[in-house]
């Protein structure tokens, strides 16, 4: 499967085993994810994308990866990396600041499970998934639309049809890039954000290369 910036095979694959990283952060960061993180295995994909990306996501790789040299251990990136999600995503007495849910960005003060997540809804049903009841979490909440777009990866680098790839450009342009750069923006003006503003700064940077016809109102 080739995207409109050309990935290669292997470039495609980085890319997918990138969307499965950072699918386990934003679920909540565990042992597991720090590990990865201070062992350099979570950022590896993104360097195999370095290539071919342009200077300003080098940059954000580059902080992305010195951020654990921060913290004295696995342990104490850990728990700070759990007490900044909790905050920034979870409960805050402040309120939320920067919500996991495509539906929150629609305009301010929006509620959960407003369009987006009847629309993500909507194409689960159509590409014939269900989601888990695990996840216990509105279809519309990032770690579920990656996941998403790993399913619709897949299915096209396996089929060849360019129907397929069409259905992954429209996911990326018409509903990823239509709301991550606000969540981008909304992390980078907490204090304890960035760490998670640089994750979704990655992704950021990965779709645009994949889809550089849409523009997101955050970046026209």
């Amino acid at each position: 499967m080739q995207g409109k910036k050309d990935f290669n095979t292997n470039q495609l694959e980085a890319f997918k085993q990138g969307l499965k990283e950072l699918n386990t952060l934003f679920w909540g960061p565990d042992l597991v994810v720090c590990e990865r993180i201070c062992n350099g295995d979570f950022f590896a994909p993104w360097h195999s994308l370095a290539e071919v990306m342009p200077p300003e996501f080098i940059l954000i790789l580059d902080e992305f990866n010195a951020y654990p040299k921060r913290f004295a251990s696995v342990d104490i990136l850990c728990e700070a990396l759990q007490d900044n999600y909790v905050s920034l995503f979870v409960t805050n007495k402040a309120g939320v600041p920067a919500p996991l849910y495509q539906s929150c960005y629609l305009y301010e003060g929006a509620p959960l499970m407003g369009p987006p997540a009847i629309d993500m809804q909507r194409r689960f049903t159509e590409a014939g998934l269900l989601q888990s009841d695990s996840a216990n979490e509105p279809p519309d909440h990032l770690a579920i639309e990656i996941e998403f777009l790993y399913f619709l990866l897949d299915k096209a680098q396996k089929s060849e049809r360019a129907e397929d790839l069409n259905i992954v450009y429209e996911f990326c342009g018409e509903v990823l890039l239509a709301w991550l750069p606000k969540l981008e923006k909304a992390l980078d003006a907490e204090n304890d954000g960035r760490f998670f503003a640089l994750a979704v700064g990655l992704l950021n940077g990965a779709l645009r290369m994949l889809c550089p016809s849409f523009s997101s109102p955050e970046s026209a």
